[in-house]
């Protein structure tokens, strides 16, 4: 199944409207999130909804601990020799976001180190751009992230 064709399923499943989308790495989703809705019989949930369940999960706390955590795993990102090109600060935003929906997905209105570990490899590895020497050595993004989310300190 094409892109486009699992956003337009997708866009009627929640009465949304689908427009093609141009997507470019640093594209998030709400600069393109639309709330107006179609009618249609395949629908399960509403715009409506969808925007109340993004506010539930942008209700989720994240203390100052937690975001420090974050911050440091993504400092390592670009510190790391390894890597010519490390995370940004959408980068962060983007951990942040998808820590919060994963402790919401578990039923939590807090964030753990937990959460950033779980979606810290498909949130960041994509972002990482190995250097020429890294890559000529073999060296394989995802083991070096892995390492890196193992050397973070974890807050108390």
């Amino acid at each position: 199944m094409g892109k486009t064709t699992l956003a337009s399923t997708l866009a009627r499943s929640m009465e949304c409207g689908f427009g093609r989308i141009q997507f470019t790495p640093d594209t998030l989703p709400g600069q393109f999130l639309s709330g107006q809705t179609q009618d249609s019989a395949e629908a399960v949930c509403s715009g409506e909804d969808v925007l109340r369940l993004k506010e539930q999960v942008r209700a989720v706390t994240v203390r100052e601990s937690m975001l420090g955590y974050m911050e440091d795993l993504v400092a390592l990102t670009r510190e790391e020799p390894r890597f010519v090109l490390g995370a940004s600060p959408r980068a962060l935003l983007a951990l942040l976001q998808a820590s919060q929906a994963k402790a919401f997905l578990h039923g939590r209105d807090y964030v753990k180190p937990d959460d950033v570990k779980a979606v810290a490899r498909q949130v960041l590895l994509h972002r990482l751009v190995l250097s020429s020497e890294a890559r000529i050595q073999k060296a394989d993004a995802a083991a070096v992230l892995r390492y890196l989310v193992l050397k973070v300190k974890i807050p108390v």
